[in-house]
């Protein structure tokens, strides 16, 4: 997507590449000048996705309700495996979070 939009915002500044090799600009220059603020935007949309991430998470532990459930009768082990703390009849309160690991 970012080389997409590269291209494409290349493309679109045709005059200007023309007049900076008018005014002596090296073509490497201007290939520099392209690649580095590529590089600036892909690394602040990096930054910028990580935090609203993180952000998200944080959200997501701190407004998400609690959720009840109560365990019927299971046919099988596979309803008791999926909530074992509570027994039949028993309401059991799942918290919703989104851990993310500190490092």
């Amino acid at each position: 997507m970012a080389s997409l939009l590269t291209v494409a915002a290349k493309s679109r500044r045709v005059r200007e590449f023309g007049t900076l090799k008018a005014l002596g600009w090296p073509t490497r220059r201007i290939t520099g000048q392209v690649m580095g603020e590529a590089i600036a935007t892909g690394l602040i949309g990096g930054v910028l996705g990580v935090a609203l991430g993180y952000g998200g998470a944080s959200l997501v532990s701190v407004l998400a309700p609690a959720l009840t459930a109560s365990v019927g009768q299971a046919a099988g082990s596979a309803g008791q495996s999926a909530v074992r703390a509570a027994t039949a009849g028993e309401p059991a309160t799942i918290q919703l979070h989104a851990p993310v690991p500190r490092a």
